[in-house]
């Protein structure tokens, strides 16, 4: 590929997104260090398109993610399914399930695409956004409960972390696709940022909340994950952690956060709006089950 190309291929990424050129770079990056298939498309000598099939280490041997993106120009002109069918012919047999992913503000491009090429909707994850300037609640902890904030990547071998994370994941996207470790949750936020914050709750100096986030671009921070342990719950302790992880980010010169919850995850849900955070877009997953369905 020449260097327009690549630039071009950048932008794209981009573009799809809706993300800064820097955090584009980053998923391009993920993209090439995990693909087994990776393919550009042109018209008139301009890339249009790209395609790539990424199986990461984390996921099961059996299921493998397809990505599409297509500016919006050259929508609607054959390009997604011309890209759809050179991929297909790479799947390897033995493959059980083809993963996909959609921005739902791309939804009347999109969704009859997924129609076509039989990938079933199975999750609705909802983005909501947050001005750190104007997170002025007071995170000062009940009575009997401890605060530290610290870097999370020295964490990852920590079992009282990974057993409260395990315990605290009651998602319904964890009911779906399985559960992550805490190690993996790690790899993950590294993926995205090389600066992070990690508060823990302690009550009477027992692990019972924690809150994960990384610096995914120039002051702006990803909230990954936020959990409590079930006994520990109606407290307020999911506000006071994400509290503290707003002032800390806010301190390190954040100006706005962002986190990802799925759309049936009332609690958290509840928990983000009251902290001020508004929904912005959100994230559509699909499956193809090539038991019935396969590609060929």
């Amino acid at each position: 590929m020449l260097p327009t190309d690549a630039a071009a291929l950048l932008a794209l990424y981009a573009e799809m997104s809706r993300e800064s050129l820097a955090v584009a770079a980053r998923t391009a990056s993920f993209v090439e260090r995990f693909a087994e298939y990776h393919a550009v498309a042109e018209l008139a000598g301009v890339v249009v398109a790209r395609a790539a099939l990424v199986r990461t280490p984390g996921m099961s041997t059996d299921t493998i993610a397809a990505g599409i993106g297509v500016t919006g120009s050259a929508r609607r002109r054959g390009v997604g399914s011309a890209l759809w069918t050179a991929m297909a012919g790479r799947v390897e047999e033995g493959t059980r399930w083809v993963l996909a992913f959609s921005d739902d503000r791309d939804d009347e491009a999109v969704l009859p695409f997924t129609r076509r090429h039989h990938l079933v909707p199975f999750q609705h994850s909802v983005t909501s956004a947050l001005d750190l300037g104007k997170a002025t609640a007071d995170p000062t902890p009940p009575v009997g409960v401890s605060v530290e904030v610290l870097e999370p990547w020295a964490t990852a071998d920590n079992a009282d972390i990974a057993e409260l994370y395990a315990e605290s994941d009651t998602s319904p996207d964890s009911a779906e696709i399985g559960a992550r470790s805490w190690a993996d949750e790690l790899v993950g936020a590294g993926e995205m940022g090389d600066q992070g914050l990690l508060v823990l709750l302690r009550r009477d100096g027992r692990l019972v909340a924690l809150s994960l986030a990384v610096e995914e671009d120039a002051a702006e921070w990803h909230v990954l994950y936020t959990g409590v342990r079930p006994e520990a719950r109606g407290h307020g302790l999911a506000t006071v952690a994400k509290q503290h992880l707003h002032r800390a980010a806010a301190e390190r010169g954040g100006r706005r956060a962002e986190t990802d919850n799925e759309a049936g995850n009332a609690g958290i849900r509840r928990v983000n709006a009251a902290l001020g955070y508004r929904a912005v877009k959100g994230t559509r997953r699909y499956r193809r089950d090539l038991l019935g369905q396969p590609l060929r």
